[in-house]
């Protein structure tokens, strides 16, 4: 017979102690396959965690920088005091600007991730100007427009104090001679496309800084005559001069003549100089510039993977609506003494705009929904929110993103984050769905 017990001790203080108090039972465990299983849950669940975190982030990044522009445009806004001409200006990232015919492709992508504060511009008035003079032989405008230029010398004959225009007068700065404005639109031998550095502000030149200009007059002084070079300027007047019913149309930023070409040679008018015959000598005149970028305020930047994307803004206009410059892709948003938003452009007549722009939108998104122009007709870019009722299988957003839109009348900004397209898959489609909410007054 089995024994069920055994002595443990010595003597009489031995008990009797199971054997089944001695057996070592085994603990519960997991087996490969269930740590498997849990393992992968677990990866399961961070995938889906992260990717829940990045979209919140981006669509955070969005909201930031929708908050800071709001912020600086605010500020622009209360700053342009009773003079008027603070503003903002939006720089294109250099990666995007690409040139076709002398101005921005307008098939590229085009964005901007940070804007210069701006001020109101100087005024020069230095020295005395001449006008209606005849040409030299082996000069010419090269389109039919008014030249104005440095006079040497006063009614006296003495000499005069230098004008000092080149590369410091800008394309789009206004010039009084003979008590009428009129528009600077020239020259500019090196332009924004040259080789680097460029002209990037459109400043009025006809070759290098420093270099003497190419207009030469002879001037009778004590001593026998002199060939003395003098600076000059083209101009356009701000009138319909042939009376077709467009105002300077060789300068306004319209295809006016719808051939596919914006201010060609063959748009341009012959313009009139106004109030006089077009004979002035030794006259003064003052020019008022642009603004300029305020040294004394820090830039504004976009947090970082969110830009303002600003592609189609000469086509479709499916992103960023704005008067941006055709040749350096530059946006100035200028607000004057009433609050009112007056977009800065080179042209003397507002065309550019549109008749019917009273807003201008800032389209904000993801660097990572940035996309190539695709196809021949809108959209030619991913489409955002369009309803769980579509057959629509073209390219979509992705990420997060928002529109700021300005009222010219108020100057204020709204902003509506992620707003709805119309549905590509039902015809006639429009690009101007997602803008409707801020123009009406939505505010998110």
């Amino acid at each position: 017979m089995r024994p069920t017990h055994r002595l443990r001790g010595r003597g009489r203080q031995a008990r009797p102690v199971r054997l089944r108090a001695l057996l070592v039972l085994p603990r519960p465990g997991f087996t490969l396959v269930e740590l498997l299983v849990v393992l992968v849950i677990v990866l399961l669940i961070s995938a889906v965690a992260l990717a829940a975190y990045a979209h919140y982030g981006r669509s955070q990044a969005i909201t930031s920088a929708a908050r800071i522009l709001s912020a600086s445009i605010a500020g622009a806004r209360d700053l342009a005091g009773p003079s008027g001409g603070a503003g903002l200006r939006f720089l294109p990232d250099a990666s995007t600007v690409s040139y076709a015919g002398g101005q921005i492709d307008p098939t590229a992508q085009l964005t901007y991730r940070a804007a210069l504060p701006l001020k109101p511009g100087p005024s020069y008035s230095s020295g005395l100007v001449n006008t209606g003079l005849p040409l030299p032989q082996g000069f010419a405008a090269p389109y039919p427009c008014l030249v104005v230029e440095q006079s040497p010398i006063d009614a006296e004959g003495l000499p005069c104090e230098p004008t000092s225009w080149f590369w410091k007068v800008r394309v789009g700065d206004t010039i009084t001679v003979g008590q009428h404005p009129y528009t600077v639109v020239g020259p500019l031998a090196i332009t924004p496309w040259s080789a680097s550095p460029g002209n990037p502000d459109l400043a009025v030149n006809d070759g290098p800084p420093g270099s003497p200009p190419q207009l030469t007059r002879t001037v009778i002084t004590p001593t026998g005559r002199v060939s003395v070079p003098v600076e000059y300027l083209f101009l356009v007047n701000g009138r319909d001069d042939d009376r077709n019913g467009f105002v300077d149309d060789g300068w306004d930023g319209v295809d006016n003549n719808v051939n596919l070409q914006v201010d060609e040679l063959l748009e341009w008018e012959t313009e009139t100089w106004q109030g006089f015959d077009g004979a002035l000598s030794a006259t003064p005149y003052t020019i008022v510039s642009r603004p300029i970028p305020d040294s004394s305020r820090p830039p504004i930047t976009l947090p970082l993977g969110v830009v303002i994307d600003a592609s189609t803004v000469w086509t479709t206009q499916e992103r960023t609506r704005a008067p941006i410059n055709r040749y350096t892709g530059v946006l100035d948003l200028i607000w004057n003494a009433r609050g009112e938003l007056e977009p800065s452009i080179p042209y003397g007549v507002p065309s550019s705009i549109g008749l019917s722009s009273s807003y201008v939108s800032l389209w904000l998104a993801s660097q990572e929904d940035l996309a190539p122009l695709e196809g021949t007709s809108a959209p030619l870019l991913p489409v955002g929110e369009i309803g769980r009722q579509t057959t629509w299988t073209g390219r979509r957003l992705t990420h997060a993103y928002g529109v700021i839109t300005i009222p010219l009348r108020t100057g204020a900004p709204r902003y509506v984050a992620d707003p709805w397209f119309a549905d590509p898959a039902v015809q006639p489609y429009t690009t101007l769905t997602p803008f409707l909410p801020g123009m009406r007054g939505v505010d998110q």
